[in-house]
């Protein structure tokens, strides 16, 4: 199966990992080079969803705090809040509801503010994660990608990652760079998770809801 599954993406042209695992069976498993360690890209606002509510259950957190963005200071993005021109005020809950339904970058990096990288940190750690870090949101991503292509435009900067024509800049997609995680360390976390291990009941509701209200 490691075989065909290799096979099927050197098809596409492309390098691939995979790690598939049966909710109700951990022995059940399909991968191909499951512990390789990537960057995750948007992916990184999953573990800070679960991060986020496990504080919400130690108490650490109230959901129903509001907080207010500015669109000085907010992270740029195509979706979510980062397209609005005016002071947004909401909840926490809500932020994070914006953030996992339309990949909101604004919305993820003011919660990765307040939950802290050092606390999420501490919590993946807690949570069995090995090989997944995040060491910095979206806003801080764009930053070094415009600095790396020498482009003051995050828009433009972001292009030059969209044009096969172009050379990647060199750093871009090194998992060391940025926020990384490994298929296997991604199955455990929402194995663990859909098993109700690692938040109370309602936290595990709301995370499930959230997700299967994801719009793409």
């Amino acid at each position: 199966m490691n075989a065909r599954i290799r096979a099927v993406f050197e098809d596409a042209g492309v390098r691939g990992w995979l790690h598939a695992v049966a909710l109700d069976s951990p022995e059940s498993t399909v991968e191909a080079d499951a512990d390789g360690v990537v960057p995750m890209a948007s992916v990184y606002k999953l573990p800070l969803l679960v991060g986020f509510c496990r504080l919400v259950d130690l108490g650490e957190i109230d959901p129903r705090a509001a907080l207010t963005l500015d669109p000085s200071a907010r992270t740029a993005g195509p979706t979510g809040l980062s397209t609005f021109a005016d002071p947004v005020t909401l909840s926490l809950r809500d932020l994070a509801v914006s953030m996992m339904t339309v990949s909101d970058n604004a919305a993820a990096d003011a919660l990765l503010d307040l939950v802290g990288l050092r606390r999420l940190r501490e919590l993946l750690e807690s949570f069995g994660l090995r090989r997944t870090w995040v060491r910095r949101g979206t806003g801080a991503n764009l930053r070094d990608l415009q600095r790396r292509t020498g482009l003051d435009d995050p828009d433009a900067a972001l292009a030059v990652l969209a044009d096969n024509d172009q050379t990647d800049p060199t750093g871009v997609y090194e998992a060391a760079n940025g926020s990384a995680s490994s298929p296997r360390d991604m199955t455990l976390l929402l194995r663990r998770l859909w098993a109700g291990e690692l938040l109370s009941t309602e936290q595990t509701e709301f995370v499930k809801a959230t997700m299967h209200r994801q719009l793409f």
